[in-house]
């Protein structure tokens, strides 16, 4: 995350929380339907999943690469 004395102006914070709070509930979006696409290290998109799940993509409707090296073998 974006260490708190530096100075960026844009939003902190985990992107699920983000996610949900900016744009499913601020723009009342129903996620039904709806496929996702996830790349990144391991634990984001894990969680980026279980919010993509909580605001109703179907497990088999979200696709992913989680980015790992020598160390997550």
């Amino acid at each position: 995350m974006e260490p708190e004395d530096s100075d960026w102006k844009g939003a902190r914070g985990m992107v699920t929380d983000y996610f949900e709070k900016e744009v499913v509930q601020k723009e009342n979006l129903s996620l039904n339907g709806w496929q996702g696409y996830l790349c990144g290290p391991p634990p984001m998109v894990d969680a980026a999943g279980e919010c993509l799940t909580k605001n109703g993509i179907s497990e088999d409707e979200i696709f992913y690469d989680k980015f790992t090296d020598a160390s997550n073998s």
